[in-house]
């Protein structure tokens, strides 16, 4: 598997291999590429940013507020659509808790009101 370490400027073009049941990572200058390429390869997250429905009409901006498995990503985006939440919202409130099971929040990151 080939990937771009994004845990630093360097950008390290990582090949990461499975070889007789552990993992190999070359390409790294840092430990962080490494850890990377290997949490990468094992179980892909990402943090979700997306617009969250507010009542009436508009939206305000939102993230998860820990990274949620990259599989999952179109069903919490699913998730959030069919939803929608009051004004006001103030940067930093939970829209909704524990998205999908993940542990994640889906949290506000901007004051709408």
């Amino acid at each position: 598997m080939e990937i771009v370490c994004i845990m630093c400027g360097a950008a390290c073009a990582l090949e990461v291999k499975e070889k007789k049941g552990l993992l190999e990572v070359k390409g790294n200058i840092c430990r962080r590429g490494e850890v990377y390429g290997r949490k990468e390869y094992i179980n892909p997250q990402r943090t979700v940013t997306t617009l969250f429905p507010i009542k009436g009409g508009g939206f305000v901006p939102c993230k998860t507020s820990l990274p949620v498995d990259k599989e999952l990503i179109f069903d919490v985006l699913k998730a959030i659509k069919s939803s929608s939440a009051p004004k006001p919202i103030k940067a930093g409130k939970v829209l909704i808790k524990n998205i999908l099971g993940t542990n994640a929040d889906i949290v506000a990151t901007s004051n709408v009101y």
